[in-house]
């Protein structure tokens, strides 16, 4: 009798030796490309912050100084903040990470620079001794229509006016009230004329709490040649001092020269932008130019074995020694980049 054919029990061992070695391969490659995918999207994410992070800053630095303020006035860094440096004194949710540049700019951001027609004496009422004074907006300027109502809306929130002078002058003044009423603009009792009344809008203000810091009002003014609304914006690294909450770059608007979030609100003093920007470092070397450098890490150590080099000794004046811990073994094992952008303010 003919015996069946089959495997014998070193062919099955056999085989399953070769299964498992190709599973294994298959396994192996399909670990390295999930990692390789992390670190790729980590690198991403990073690259994407630092993109963000230049972008708006330097959308605002262009603007910055708008209205003729002085570099003093636009332009403020408070460079590499103490540990336990608050944005906002007592509020922890405005910690700014130690080491790091506080970037404060100011200027008319979002509002029309008004013409004023400062020739004619009825639309002006220099301030008083105490600050108090207004002026009239009318809706066309040398031939050029002014969008009155956006400005009666911005009037009533009672902001911060900036007034220039036709020498180009700065100072500043709170708003307290707007009124549209019809404005006589031409009176001359020799005309025979009848005279040209208009709608006007007129904004009364009075002396600002901080115009020390600002630009002084000083009483008598003869007279100004543009309005506005004054805006102050503050880049910072906000970190809350959470362990396991990575830094950010943060942008806050505040009521300007108070040290305060505007209208009081918090939240417009922690807008988170861009993640895992671990430092800020703002430099002027030479008028008007801004040179922003920020830095960026990954929020995952890379998978692997990988060791990134260690950070320059000095960015601009924020030293990175040996035992900093971005320069530790762990600390390492985070991939990193710079981005340095040269500015010019074109408004200063």
């Amino acid at each position: 009798m003919k015996r069946e054919a089959g495997f014998t029990l070193i062919e099955l061992l056999v085989s399953l030796a070769v299964t498992a070695v190709l599973i294994l391969g298959v396994l192996a490659t399909f670990d390295f490309s999930a990692r390789m995918n992390r670190v790729q999207l980590n690198v991403a994410d990073m690259q994407q912050s630092l993109r963000i992070a230049q972008n708006e800053i330097v959308k605002l630095a262009r603007m910055t100084g708008r209205g003729s303020l002085p570099l003093d006035v636009a332009v403020q860094v408070n460079s590499n903040v103490p540990a336990n440096y608050k944005l906002i004194a007592g509020q922890d949710s405005t910690g700014v990470l130690e080491g790091t540049d506080v970037l404060t700019m100011r200027g008319v951001f979002n509002s029309s620079l008004y013409q004023i027609q400062y020739l004619n004496p009825l639309v002006w009422d220099a301030p008083d001794a105490d600050g108090n004074g207004s002026v009239v907006v009318l809706p066309t300027a040398a031939g050029v229509p002014q969008d009155l109502e956006a400005l009666e809306k911005l009037a009533e929130q009672g902001e911060t006016l900036l007034l220039v002078t036709p020498f180009g002058v700065t100072s500043v003044a709170e708003i307290v009230g707007v009124d549209n009423h019809p404005i006589v603009i031409d009176d001359d009792e020799e005309d025979d004329e009848p005279p040209v009344v208009i709608d006007g809008l007129q904004i009364e203000f009075k002396r600002h709490l901080h115009e020390d810091t600002l630009g002084p009002l000083a009483p008598g003014l003869p007279a100004v040649a543009q309005i506005g609304v004054l805006e102050e914006h503050v880049f910072y690294v906000r970190s809350t001092g959470a362990a396991d909450a990575a830094p950010s770059l943060a942008r806050a608007r505040m009521d300007p020269g108070s040290g305060l979030a505007y209208k009081g609100d918090l939240s417009n003093a922690t807008l988170d932008i861009a993640d895992n920007i671990a430092d800020l470092q703002v430099a002027l070397p030479g008028s008007p130019e801004l040179r922003v450098t920020t830095l960026a890490r990954t929020d995952r150590a890379d998978p692997g074995k990988y060791t990134a080099a260690a950070l320059p000794a000095l960015i601009e004046d924020h030293a990175y020694p040996t035992t900093h811990p971005f320069n530790s073994t762990a600390g390492r094992r985070y991939r990193w980049r710079l981005m340095r952008t040269d500015i010019n303010m074109r408004n200063l």
